[in-house]
């Protein structure tokens, strides 16, 4: 029995970065350059093959493995069409040498999947870290669902095997910092000059007018499943993972501005959020007979001018970070223009639990009367850890009356404006989850003395762990879903506490129009 005994890493992303941060960890190496050309984009014309706007979405260019190799050392090389039986040769041989593999697998054959007997899609990645010569099952980790050690059959490998990866440890083209630097700076000047993601993304916002929802959702067996809003989920963890990866360059190679870029580059993501949250409100209005060809034009309208606008912040982004990669940092000052400041470790001593119970309009964890949903697609939290009446962690603690609800437990960020105790306050406290896909937005706060703040906040999706504001996991709890029952999913309620400059007394929160951030609890604290 081949066992390599590797721990999966949720590294926050797709299953693909799982995997990746995985594999990479077991050997010693790191990865976050494989994304040195993840803006990369392009929008196809309409034709036959390619008739919706999902479907004309480009945003793999087959750079990462080439990436992989040359700035870290870990040749990657995918194996696709083998039959199951050539495959499991392969990884048996892989295995026996000392090398995991990474392989794609039908979720409609993965037994520890949501999907599992359900749903097809090959797309999922897991890794095989050990062979069985005997009953030739796989030993599995499954650094997204994660799951550690699990045997996998072969009768459901042969039957939904999709294709492999072998990697193998080499010597790394690119070594120094400074070489580092120079070949990232090429990669930022082909971008400028070719410009073709910025064509892209023209192009996507003036096809906007055209979309057809129910031709882009047509098959699909949920929304969150359509090509469309998987290509913007794409896209917009391809700006994060460009952050990751100027934040790694920054440490590796002791140049510290470029951080300041980082930043830059996580506003991108934000933007291109609300986007795809605007997406889903068109969804919605659809599912419940609100759509109407003026609201439909407002809303594709607001899409491509934001569109617009994202492109052109990224642009101005990559022009910054050309500059700053050509000059030498002036080290002390870089450092502290990248500091932060920690004021929200500051400890809570007094909290104020703030009603949301008369704003509630949605429900978002089961009940008795079986109307949980909070997707629309008739998924939502098991109720049985839930607490009763208060959820306390950390130095944190919100009003969590869910299990004493019949009929609503939460709100949908809709622009409400919610009153709040005048209060003497250091900061809020938030509880709440996004569903389809991880959004920020920003709330403002009205003060008693007539100014105002504007404050960044959002959360993960409630179906995976990816922390798009230092919020923290406050609530786990199995993922259900209507004639279904429970679900093997593990799903997240989060935390998030921001501090006011000093102490004031709030008296009003402005909350945004995001329908896909989800409010569960609201304290004042100091």
């Amino acid at each position: 029995m081949i066992d390599l005994n590797i721990q999966p890493i949720k590294n926050g992303g797709n299953c693909f970065d799982d995997v990746l941060h995985t594999v990479t960890n077991w050997y010693g190496l790191d990865f976050r350059m494989v994304h040195a050309e993840g803006l990369k984009f392009s929008f196809h014309p309409a034709s036959l093959d390619k008739p919706t706007l999902g479907m004309r979405m480009q945003l793999d260019f087959q750079s990462a493995f080439g990436l992989m190799e040359t700035f870290h050392g870990l040749r990657m090389r995918l194996h696709r069409q083998l039959p199951p039986q050539e495959a499991i040769r392969l990884l048996e041989e892989q295995l026996g040498s000392g090398h995991p593999v990474i392989f794609a697998l039908d979720d409609h054959y993965n037994p520890w999947s949501p999907n599992f007997g359900l749903r097809h899609d090959a797309q999922h990645m897991m890794i095989a870290i050990g062979f069985d010569p005997e009953t030739r099952g796989l030993l599995c980790i499954d650094p997204f669902f994660e799951r550690e050690k699990s045997m996998l059959s072969y009768n459901l490998f042969e039957q939904g095997f999709d294709r492999c990866i072998t990697v193998e440890p080499v010597e790394p083209a690119v070594k120094d910092s400074t070489s580092v630097l120079d070949r990232l700076r090429e990669f930022v000047r082909g971008e400028l000059d070719q410009r073709i993601t910025e064509a892209g993304m023209q192009a996507l916002a003036e096809a906007l007018p055209g979309l057809r929802l129910e031709e882009e959702t047509r098959g699909c067996a949920t929304f969150g499943h359509c090509l469309l809003f998987v290509s913007l989920g794409a896209l917009i963890m391809a700006r994060r993972n460009y952050a990751l990866m100027l934040h790694y360059v920054a440490e590796a190679t002791d140049k510290p501005s470029l951080s300041t870029v980082a930043d830059e580059c996580d506003q991108l993501v934000n933007r291109w959020t609300v986007i795809r949250g605007h997406l889903t409100k068109l969804y919605s209005q659809s599912r419940h007979g609100k759509d109407n060809a003026a609201a439909q034009d407002a809303l594709t309208s607001q899409m491509a001018e934001k569109i617009h606008s994202a492109s052109k912040a990224e642009i101005q982004m990559l022009e910054t970070l050309y500059d700053l990669l050509g000059k030498a940092d002036r080290m002390v000052e870089a450092r502290e223009a990248v500091k932060t400041s920690n004021v929200e470790m500051l400890a809570a001593q007094h909290w104020v639990h703030v009603d949301l119970i008369p704003y509630f309009h949605t429900r978002a964890i089961e009940n008795d009367a079986d109307t949980a949903d909070i997707d629309g697609e008739g998924y939502h939290f098991a109720r049985g850890p839930a607490p009763h009446g208060v959820l306390s962690l950390a130095d944190m603690s919100f009003a969590f009356p869910a299990r004493e609800l019949d009929d609503y437990d939460s709100l949908l960020c809709e622009g409400q404006v919610i009153d709040l105790p005048a209060e003497p306050s250091k900061g809020i406290m938030l509880l709440g989850c996004s569903s389809f896909g991880d959004y920020q937005a920003m709330l403002t706060v009205a003060f008693d003395d007539k100014s105002t703040l504007d404050l960044k906040f959002g959360f993960s999706d409630w179906w995976t762990h990816t922390p798009v504001d230092g919020e923290i996991i406050a609530w786990r709890s199995k993922a259900m879903r209507r004639g279904m029952g429970e679900l093997p999913t593990e799903t997240n309620l989060y935390a998030k506490k921001i501090s006011f400059s000093a102490v004031r007394t709030p008296v009003r929160l402005h909350l945004p129009d995001l329908s896909n951030i989800h409010l569960f609890g609201l304290t004042l604290w100091r």
